[in-house]
């Protein structure tokens, strides 16, 4: 389905998920999440990184705190608290239509906001 939206294999090819670890929270200024139920357990574990402290080794983020935890679907554009359906268990090739015009539609909003918050874009890799 991704190719047939013209996204560029390069950007899926070798992909993998991976479960949030601890030190995510300090290598990451942004966590996004797609539902509510994750949103409660990311944050959470933000909690549990920052009393935990930086990870030795890692002075870079000195001073700063651990990445913001948000809902992926608040940059939507449709009133804040959208969350991002799940493909596999809601609906089939209609589910990843779905789950593809909302992660388009919210990356944009993001992108705006991070824009708006900063003055400046994100630094983009491999792009």
């Amino acid at each position: 389905m991704l190719k047939a939206k013209g996204v560029r294999s390069e950007f899926y090819t070798d992909q993998r998920s991976a479960k949030i670890s601890l030190r995510d929270f300090w290598d990451h200024d942004y966590i996004l999440v797609m539902d509510n139920e994750n949103l409660g357990n990311a944050a959470e574990l933000a909690r549990r990184a920052e009393a935990r402290g930086e990870p030795s080794g890692r002075g870079d983020r000195k001073g700063r705190r651990v990445g913001k935890v948000m809902l992926f679907g608040d940059f939507g554009g449709q009133g804040g608290g959208e969350e991002i359906v799940d493909p596999y268990y809601d609906g089939g090739n209609e589910g990843f239509e779905k789950a593809f015009e909302q992660c388009d539609r919210c990356s944009r909003g993001f992108l705006r906001w991070l824009i708006e918050c900063t003055g400046k874009g994100p630094r983009l890799v491999g792009v």
